[in-house]
């Protein structure tokens, strides 16, 4: 992942957890899809699929990793001005999400 990805998503995260908002560094990137085959890394890599979060945050990533939260980290991206419909059309893999946009309201409430 580039430095330029990296500044952007902090920049766009004003510098604080995508979850629990607190200030970063230290930071992860957290990738909302993620697999093991590296085939996949160009499309998974793409600042459309990741986030930045707190390392106590990043340690429960099977909480992160649900389609809750995978969908909270896309309508987050729509928010801000992402090609979501674009980016999920493109990526090759066999399997993918069914995409469905949260509210802003209800991403807080969780």
């Amino acid at each position: 992942i580039i430095d330029e990805t990296i500044q952007r998503l902090l920049n766009e995260q004003k510098n604080r957890c995508q979850f629990c908002g607190i200030p970063i560094p230290p930071f992860h990137v957290h990738h909302a899809i993620y697999t093991r085959d590296k085939r996949f890394a160009k499309w998974l890599d793409m600042p459309e699929n990741l986030v930045l979060v707190c390392p106590t945050c990043h340690a429960d990533h099977g909480k992160l990793s649900n389609l809750f939260m995978r969908c909270c980290v896309w309508s987050w991206k729509i928010d801000h001005n992402y090609d979501m419909k674009k980016w999920h059309e493109n990526i090759p893999m066999f399997i993918k999400d069914n995409f469905i946009y949260i509210d802003k309201e209800e991403r807080n409430a969780y």
